[in-house]
């Protein structure tokens, strides 16, 4: 296959995941590369756009559930909270939205206790990244951040980003939310704290040791990297150990000695990110 004839059957690849309500409005720079790896794989283009679909749903799809009823969700919290809410009011407000992406879902029932740790270890961040963090700044609420500090969201999926934006701005709150894929060459924004949470595994499913090249790229003062203990099904495969494993490969390797945290169905690790000479 020439270059030309991948490139032209790549288009047409984007195009038809362009076309699909679930992956429709993913990264193009994700786009193009899950489509150039169908491509070389398969010679069928209805084989290719399967292949494609698959890894696009390992990457985003496995965690949401389900576009409708999240835009049902925010239309109803944003009808039903003002703007100037009680901070309690506004928490269980947002519980249902944020059950509707299982990571967020899964550290509901610990909220509070994640980011009083997390943020024990970094102090509290004025500028704070989160990197492929689904609907992770809705949990705003619950991070104990100043009233200006800033959140960075970067995320794979332009659904989450419009359902962060439209939420962030019906409450005020300072969170600059894009559509990003983390294994682009674009560079991330500079903050004082970056969330890579249960990312990394995802990376590695989508290109193969590309861990310790995001992580050596992030312009930031502390790093929090998290792994799941459990898969989406809830079953315990060993993962607590496995992840244990690479991270002390990856942080032999960035020179760096990480505080881990052990919460209930997830591996935290922090560190800070040693200034280059």
């Amino acid at each position: 296959m020439t270059n030309d004839d991948l490139a032209s059957r790549a288009a047409r690849l984007i195009a038809a995941l362009r076309e699909s309500r679930k992956y429709g409005a993913v990264s193009e720079d994700a786009l193009f590369r899950v489509a150039e790896t169908a491509c070389r794989g398969h010679r069928r283009d209805s084989d290719a756009l399967k292949a494609a679909k698959r890894k696009l749903h390992q990457a985003c799809g496995a965690f949401e559930a389900g576009n409708r009823d999240l835009v049902k969700a925010t239309r109803h919290l944003l009808k039903a909270t003002p703007r100037d809410a009680d901070p309690i009011v506004i928490r269980s407000a947002l519980t249902p939205l944020l059950q509707h992406h299982a990571s967020t879902h899964e550290r509901l029932p610990f909220l509070d206790r994640y980011f009083r740790e997390v943020f024990g270890i970094t102090g509290l961040p004025r500028t704070l990244l989160d990197l492929g963090g689904g609907l992770g700044p809705l949990c705003r609420p619950w991070m104990g951040l100043a009233p200006d500090a800033l959140i960075l969201h970067r995320e794979l999926d332009g659904h989450l980003v419009e359902v962060v934006t439209t939420v962030s701005a019906h409450f005020d709150w300072p969170i600059d939310s894009a559509v990003h894929d983390a294994l682009s060459p674009i560079a991330s924004p500079t903050a004082e704290v970056t969330l890579l949470l249960k990312l990394l595994p995802l990376l590695e499913r989508a290109r193969k040791n590309s861990s310790l090249e995001v992580l050596r790229r992030i312009p930031s003062g502390f790093v929090v990297v998290s792994f799941p203990t459990q898969s989406l099904s809830g079953r315990n495969k060993g993962m607590a150990t496995q992840y244990a494993d690479f991270m002390d490969s990856l942080a032999s390797s960035l020179d760096t000695m990480p505080t881990r945290i052990d919460f209930p169905n997830e591996l935290v690790y922090v560190w800070k990110v040693k200034a280059s000479d």
